[in-house]
């Protein structure tokens, strides 16, 4: 399926979207954390750590959606590879636990049938 935010804005449910990708955000600072230590970190680097989840959402939109916007066919799948590393990092490692958290807490995570892996950059949950 080929979403498009800005068409099906008034379809999407933002209280949903947003949980769920404050939830992949939160998944993943366990290796957002990793990969601060493991550089030469400061206050501002724990800063990021605290607002992150919170900030993934405000973030990612405006990228999302000028890519989405601008670019077709084969720049639209360039520009997605471009950004895969930081994507892996950034919210696709929380995947596995918001997964295993479908499993255990089921009425916390708005998706059913959570992936294990998704590759989207953010999750918008709809009305249908």
């Amino acid at each position: 399926m080929n979403f498009n935010p800005l068409q099906e804005f008034h379809g999407i449910r933002w209280k949903e979207t947003l949980w769920m990708n404050f939830l992949r955000s939160a998944c993943a600072l366990p290796l957002l954390c990793f990969v601060l230590i493991s550089s030469d970190s400061d206050v501002d680097s724990l800063f990021f750590v605290i607002a992150y989840p919170f900030l993934y959402l405000p973030m990612v939109a405006p990228i999302l959606l000028l890519v989405n916007a601008l670019c077709e066919g084969v720049a639209k799948q360039l520009a997605w590879i471009m950004i895969l590393p930081l994507k892996i990092i950034f919210i696709t490692s929380g995947d596995p636990l918001v997964y295993l958290l479908s499993k255990l807490k089921p009425s916390l995570v708005p998706i059913k049938n959570y992936p294990i892996l998704s590759w989207d950059v953010a999750m918008f949950i709809t009305k249908e």
